[in-house]
Parts: structure tokens; C-alpha cells; sequence
């Protein structure tokens, strides 16, 4: 993957005027109503420069003037990139990705399913009362003493790596309660890849209800064990610890299995109870298994199920063999 990224992000830089061409620009702008004057930094110019900063490795804005023969001062081209309406640049983001669905739908597919990965990060904003009041700060800074940070939820293509969607929200907002959002964006049979902060019997279920795959890392608080015909913990039983929430269902391999699980009482905190109550009460034929890329024989004892981290939880049976694409860290 990282050679196909780099191929694209070379293509990109020799020819952004190509990717990215001057009418399709001024088209978004028109459509959303923004207005500019003839100058230095039109936003033709302003987005060109802005992506080539970003795909140089995000640079300083001092350094903008190794890349064009323009004269402008760092001040005006903060201004001008501050000007250009949020919705003109998302506009560009899904015509560009609207381009790209043919590559997208044909290249790098793990047998004949399109793979996406989706995961969380979070960026700082200017010290702003209305940023500080919308996004908030991180807890251990003092008010007046920090800049407002915003969670970021990214949704990229694993074989091209282009981003296909990015949601921000308040800092202090789990990846999953904006996760769900992003499933239209997938078609049936895609594969979605993320840690193991998206495994959970709710976030399973919803893929299962749209027929698509998720591959992720099994979360730290829940047990696996590979043993066939084992007892777990299920809705009507005495709790006993030590015992896994799911079901037994089928041996595929060694560390290979299929398993149910089933829906907890309380339900998560980024779903509704209208939400909740709409999952099925079992979410049939889990698949659990330890990825043969981690696998070594330091971990070959009796109690290897009971490592999560190296465990990952697919929705569907089956679609393929034990052959993994390669998981997020």
C-alpha cells in the first residue's frame, strides 16, 4: 500500500493543476455562493498551494515560497485559506473521490472485497471562544491556557489511501458514536478495518444489517478462548468470571473460530435505546481468530485465547480463507 500512496501523492505533486483544475474550483465556489476578487491568492491558487503544503509533509507557511513564484506574505495566505467556505472544500474532497470510484472499485481488492480502514485522531484549532465553546480543550490544561482540540474521525481507501471522508466533532466524543455515519459511504461486501476501539456487539450488528465485514482487533475487556465446546457467560446464566460472553459455534482452525455473541443489557453510550432496541438480541456466526501475521511461537500455550490484542472479530461466516488483510495497530 505505502508504494501505491506514494506513487499517487507523486502524480498529485507533478500535475496538481490536472487533479485538481482550475474550473472545477471556481464551479464549487460559485455553487455555494462565494464571491472573490482577481488577486494573487484566488482560490484556485490558495487551495493548490494548501495541498501542496500538505503533501510536503505539512510544512511551515515560510516555506510556501520554495514552491510557487507568487509574492504574498504568510499573513495574506492565512487570510486567504481562512476565506475559502468549509463547504467548497468538501465539495472538491467527494467530486475528487466521485473521480476515483472506478480505481477504488477495481484496485487492491482482498478477494474481490473493496477494503476501507477507519480510525480516530484529533487536532488543535486557533483559541477562539466559539471553538473553545463547540470543541473544548483536553482536561489538564488550565482554561485560558490552551488551544480548543477537535476529534477527528478519518474513513480512508486501504489501497489508494485516499481519504474518502474525515468527521470532527468535540474532543471528548468515543469513534464510534460518529462510526455509523460513515456505513453509507460503504457498499455491500465491502470490508471495514479499524482497532479495537470499533469491536463491539452493536457496531458488528450494524455492518451485519447492511451485509458488510468488519475486521478488528478484539477489545481489551473481552475474552477469548479458542477451546471447542467451552462454557461462556449467556443471558440467563450465573455470571462466573474467567468465562467468555460468546458462544462456541464451529472449529475453522487452531486459532480459528466461530462464535455468537449476544446483546448486553446496557447498552452503549453512543447509541440511542430506539437504536439499541432495533439490534437483534444475537449477532450469529462472529468470526474470531488470531491473524497469522502476529502469530509466533512464544504464544503457542494453553491459555493463547486469553490474549485480545492479538485476537481480531470479523462480521460474517466466512469470506475466505484464513488469510487476513493486514490490521491497523
Amino acid at each position: 500500500m505505502i508504494n501505491r500512496v506514494s506513487a499517487a501523492l507523486r502524480r498529485i505533486q507533478s500535475d496538481l493543476a490536472q487533479v485538481l483544475d482550475p474550473e472545477q474550483i471556481t464551479e464549487a465556489c460559485s455553487e455555494f455562493g462565494y464571491r472573490f476578487r482577481k488577486r494573487v491568492l484566488d482560490p484556485t491558487t490558495t487551495i493548490h498551494l494548501f495541498v501542496t503544503q500538505i503533501l510536503n509533509g505539512n510544512f511551515a507557511v515560510a516555506r510556501l515560497e520554495e514552491f510557487t513564484d507568487k509574492q504574498f506574505s504568510e499573513a495574506a495566505y492565512c487570510n486567504a485559506r481562512g476565506r475559502l467556505p468549509l463547504q467548497v472544500l468538501q465539495t472538491l474532497l467527494k467530486r475528487v473521490g466521485s473521480a476515483l470510484q472506478p480505481i477504488m472499485n477495481e484496485t487492491g481488492c482482498w478477494r474481490k472485497h473493496r477494503t476501507f480502514h477507519i480510525d480516530g485522531s484529533a487536532f488543535s484549532m486557533p483559541d477562539t471562544e466559539e471553538l473553545q465553546t463547540e470543541f473544548g480543550q483536553p482536561g489538564r490544561q488550565r482554561a485560558g491556557c490552551g488551544f480548543p482540540v477537535a476529534h477527528l474521525l478519518t474513513f480512508f481507501h486501504d489501497s489508494t489511501g485516499f481519504l474518502v471522508n474525515a468527521l470532527a466533532a468535540p474532543l471528548r466524543t468515543h469513534d464510534m458514536k460518529e462510526a455509523a455515519l460513515l456505513h453509507p459511504e460503504l457498499a455491500e461486501g465491502d470490508v471495514l478495518i479499524g482497532d479495537r476501539g470499533f469491536c463491539s456487539f452493536a457496531h458488528l450488528a450494524l455492518l451485519r444489517g447492511r451485509r458488510l465485514h468488519g475486521v478488528f482487533r478484539v477489545h481489551q475487556k473481552q475474552l477469548v478462548d479458542f477451546h471447542a465446546q467451552r462454557p461462556h457467560n449467556g443471558p440467563g446464566q450465573p455470571y462466573q468470571k474467567g468465562r467468555p460472553t460468546s458462544r462456541w459455534v464451529k472449529r475453522l482452525g487452531k486459532h480459528d473460530q466461530l462464535v455468537e455473541y449476544c446483546k448486553a443489557k446496557n447498552r452503549p453510550t453512543w447509541m440511542t435505546r430506539e437504536e439499541y432496541a432495533a439490534l437483534p438480541d444475537f449477532h450469529p456466526r462472529a468470526r474470531v481468530a488470531l491473524p497469522s501475521a502476529v502469530w509466533s511461537q512464544s504464544h503457542a500455550r494453553a491459555d493463547v485465547g486469553h490474549d485480545p490484542a492479538r485476537c481480531a472479530s470479523v462480521s460474517g461466516e466466512r469470506i475466505g480463507n484464513p488469510v487476513w488483510p493486514k490490521m491497523a495497530n
